[in-house]
């Protein structure tokens, strides 16, 4: 089994997503995105594939990055910052 992370930018002019990686479910199930803007939002949608096939996306997540961290880390659980 593994998912699929499509990251993107909820603010700027494109809507096109930013990231799509994919993560299998015995590693960690953490990314960090980095070099982000500061107080800038962005959105996470998470896919799991497994051996019969992708399921449905999720529901975008969005969280806003701060002014200290230009990181957004996000758990198959949630998002924090």
């Amino acid at each position: 089994m593994s998912y699929e992370v499509h990251f993107r930018d909820v603010e700027g002019e494109s809507r096109e997503l930013m990231h799509n990686v994919t993560v299998l479910a015995e590693e960690d199930r953490r990314l960090d995105f980095t070099n982000l803007e500061i107080y800038w939002m962005y959105g996470v949608r998470i896919k799991a594939v497994t051996i019969k096939g992708p399921g449905p996306l999720s529901q975008e997540v969005t969280g806003m990055t701060d002014e200290w961290g230009m990181t957004l880390t996000m758990s198959l659980l949630g998002i924090s910052r």
